[in-house]
């Protein structure tokens, strides 16, 4: 699926163009092409000028110098301008008796109404606007409000306010729209009326593409997060100066199938989180850059992505694992580093004394399963102690089978091992889920009513009763 098809003029970014023209003497005509995965190509029906010339690149081949990595043009059918950036040589036709020309492929574009400033740099962006397209049903809109009788339909929308979070280094703006009619008043046969809703960031300095683009991920795992849903977020705006307009931003994505997230199936809505979204927000970026893996290792098993069930499993064994290791750092001071240091210090041959230091250095640490077992006593769930010890202790053992044997080193049928390593996964990642939910500021009472008596706690008990992790009262109930 093609998202932009357009045929336009084009030329190197470094290019000035003259008073009252709208491209530059040195520019070609060309086809560009965005797919739905945002991948950019370009065919030009000629040769951008530069100083090897087209018969030195062609000879070259993959050796060829790339002088400038930055496209601009503008577009036949409606004027606007885009900016390829991340542009590398893609081949082409070279020909002595007819018309040679370059194909060229870039990492992202910009697509917007002006003209981008000449430049032999990228640009950087005052402001990045986040369309949350799908996710309406977690934001829980309900502005439009209709009114019928026998013989009329009358419809009403107030925009609601905007909501405004200061963060740490900038602001934070949850903004609504409708999408329907031009102003005015008109006769219509048929009326359609969306609303919308926009994520604007507004940095105290400047942002460059790579900040774009991990300010982009942030949210997006912040999402998934708190919506449930691993859909993919639009593709988002930029501005280059706060008064100019808003361009959007395409580049290489994977494409995936999940679709946009319905009220029943989110964890939490938005309006329950309104008061505390950039508090949340803000701790969630501090923990995700202290935290490291212990945050990227559960998402990393997210974004829509699939995943074969024993990567799957080690990955959120991982992940639990590092979690453990920054929520409970080991103090150095400790009577245990120190008595540590006092056999090293008795041990007077040096080879012993190397050999004491390697059998050593873990001494004290914790064994996989102690630090599985204490994640999941952070959850304030009513456990069924006994069972939680033997399931922990199965999973360090079935991780460390993985690791040195591939798989159950007992053997037996490796499609019921599988199956069941599936359901493991499905009880790791429900709690996985809530530690990250627990640790970046969310109440441990709402967690709490949110896995036994929430709108999907069918599901969490269901997963962590299968391993009889949950205590139970006579009547089968969770307690």
């Amino acid at each position: 699926m093609t998202i932009l098809s357009e045929h336009g003029v084009f030329w190197w970014h470094t290019e000035a163009i003259p008073d009252r023209w709208f491209a530059p003497e040195a520019s070609v005509t060309g086809h560009l092409e965005i797919s739905d995965q945002g991948r950019i190509s370009l065919e030009l029906d000629g040769d951008l000028p530069s100083k090897t010339g087209i018969l030195r690149r062609w000879v070259a081949g993959e050796n060829a110098v790339q002088e400038q990595t930055c496209i601009q043009g503008i577009l036949k059918s409606n004027s606007k301008h885009v900016l390829l950036m991340g542009v590398f040589s893609n081949g082409g036709h070279m020909s002595t008796s007819g018309p040679s020309y370059e194909t060229y492929i870039a990492n992202s574009c910009l697509h917007g109404p002006s003209r981008i400033p000449t430049s032999d740099k990228l640009p950087q962006f005052s402001r990045l606007r986040i369309p949350l397209t799908g996710f309406e049903e977690w934001l829980h809109f309900g502005a439009i409000k209709y009114d019928r009788t026998e013989t009329e339909i009358s419809a009403h929308y107030s925009d609601p306010a905007d909501i405004q979070y200061t963060l740490d280094d900038g602001l934070l703006t949850l903004s609504y729209d409708i999408r329907g009619p031009y102003r005015g008043t008109r006769w219509l046969h048929k009326l359609d009326l969306k609303e919308s809703a926009f994520l604007t960031y507004k940095p105290h300095a400047s942002l460059d593409l790579d900040a774009v683009y991990r300010h982009l991920m942030e949210t997006q795992d912040f999402l998934i997060l708190l919506s449930e849903s691993d859909y993919q977020l639009d593709w988002p705006l930029l501005s280059i100066d706060p008064d100019e307009p808003f361009y959007t931003l395409y580049f290489g994505r994977r494409e995936t199938a999940v679709q946009p997230p319905r009220s029943h199936e989110c964890w939490m809505h938005f309006p329950e989180l309104k008061e505390i979204f950039g508090e949340l927000f803000s701790t969630w970026r501090n923990k995700r850059h202290a935290f490291g893996p212990a945050f990227y290792l559960y998402l990393g098993t997210r974004r829509g992505a699939s995943l074969y069930v024993e990567h799957r499993f080690v990955n959120l064994i991982w992940g639990l694992e590092a979690f453990h290791r920054q929520r409970f750092l080991v103090d150095e001071d400790s009577g245990l580093a120190r008595k540590v240091d006092r056999i090293l210090a008795a041990a007077t041959n040096n080879n012993d004394k190397r050999w004491l230091r390697y059998k050593l250095k873990n001494a004290g640490e914790p064994s996989l399963e102690s630090r599985l077992f204490d994640n999941f006593k952070l959850l304030p769930l009513p456990w069924n102690w006994l069972n939680l010890k033997k399931f922990t202790k199965e999973c360090a053992d079935i991780r460390n089978d993985i690791s040195h044997y591939g798989g159950p080193r007992s053997g037996g049928d490796y499609g019921i091992f599988m199956r069941e390593l599936d359901k493991r996964s499905d009880a790791l990642s429900c709690v996985y889920h809530m530690l990250l939910l627990k640790e970046i500021g969310i109440n441990e009472d709402v967690l709490k009513n949110r896995m036994l008596d929430g709108r999907r706690s069918y599901l969490i008990k269901a997963q962590l009763k299968h391993f009889g992790l949950l205590d139970e009262s006579p009547n089968g109930e969770v307690t």
